[in-house]
């Protein structure tokens, strides 16, 4: 059995792997498998200042569906991975075995930025890409970003951006890079339809055994 929890602004995000919590979020509707999981109330529910992550996933087995998510930072994100001892990777299985769905994200600076394993990302819409941050040399605006392994994307619209409002970026409609501990394997980006960007597939692998296996398919 499953619950559904409304509110206007949300963090998913687990104590333990077992209780995700809910705060910060600005989505209408996040479903989360658990019904016994506690979600604000106790654990806290707080007011997001815009701009910010929309959605933040710290947890596993969720599900973020039917949501409008607008003038953000991010729409829905993942984990930034658990650095090794010797600091050379990420280990990003906390967060895994997610679906994003039927989301709208509208004037935001990120679509979505999937750190994490095993994610489905489908029938989404991300419109009109905006540059909060002052346009430094590392600031950017993406449709979506991966990072971790096992993850399909499909089946999205990525559109609605221009050069006045990105400002400084190159928008990718999927980048990833692992220059910092980071990996990338095993991604399947198909049947996506983009429009208004700089490059469609973005990818920077040091070393290069770090970013694998990246299947872009029958996208346009």
């Amino acid at each position: 059995m499953a619950e559904d929890f409304l509110g206007d602004a949300s963090v998913l995000d687990d104590g333990d792997d077992a209780h995700p919590v809910l705060a910060n979020w600005t989505a209408q509707r996040v479903h989360v498998p658990d019904p016994q999981n506690q979600v604000g109330g106790a654990e806290g529910q707080i007011t997001a200042e815009k701009p910010a992550v929309a959605v933040q996933l710290g947890g596993s087995h969720c599900e973020v569906l039917d949501n409008y998510i607008h003038d953000m930072m991010v729409g829905v994100a993942g984990s930034v991975g658990r650095l090794s001892p010797d600091g050379n990777t990420r280990d990003y299985s906390a967060v895994a075995h997610n679906r994003i769905a039927y989301n709208k994200v509208y004037h935001s600076q990120y679509g979505f930025i999937l750190g994490d394993d095993d994610w489905l990302v489908e029938n989404n819409e991300v419109n009109r890409l905006f540059m909060f941050t002052p346009g430094n040399k590392y600031d950017d605006c993406d449709y979506s970003r991966f990072f971790g392994k096992g993850c399909v994307e499909r089946y999205n619209y990525y559109h609605g951006s221009s050069s006045s409002e990105s400002r400084v970026a190159q928008v990718d409609c999927l980048q990833t890079f692992t220059v910092n501990g980071e990996i990338a394997q095993d991604l399947v980006f198909e049947n996506n339809t983009c429009f208004d960007f700089h490059q469609m597939c973005m990818v920077e692998s040091a070393p290069s055994s770090m970013g694998t296996e990246i299947s872009p398919r029958h996208s346009r």
